[in-house]
């Protein structure tokens, strides 16, 4: 994506006061580098941060106020 577009979309999330983070992640899902582009973002995550993908899905659900279910744990295959 181009960088205006991050902008526009920054805009956007500023304006809905609401966190916007850039997320890169590996080819085989293994790794989420979360990069956070506002001051919303910044409440959350102060600076980047690598995460596995049971870290990036714990994350995204505290973003959105819930908790995950322990059976969801572990009936995972996190990773592999």
């Amino acid at each position: 994506m181009h960088p205006k577009s991050y902008s526009a979309l920054c805009d956007l999330a500023d304006r809905a006061s609401i966190p916007f983070f850039i997320t890169i992640y590996t080819e085989d899902f293994r790794f989420w580098q979360v990069i956070p582009y506002n001051s919303y973002a910044k409440a959350w995550l102060v600076k980047e941060e690598v995460m596995t993908e049971k870290e990036y899905v714990t994350f995204l659900y505290k973003l959105r106020g819930g908790g995950l279910n322990s059976d969801f744990y572990s009936c995972q295959n996190w990773g592999k």
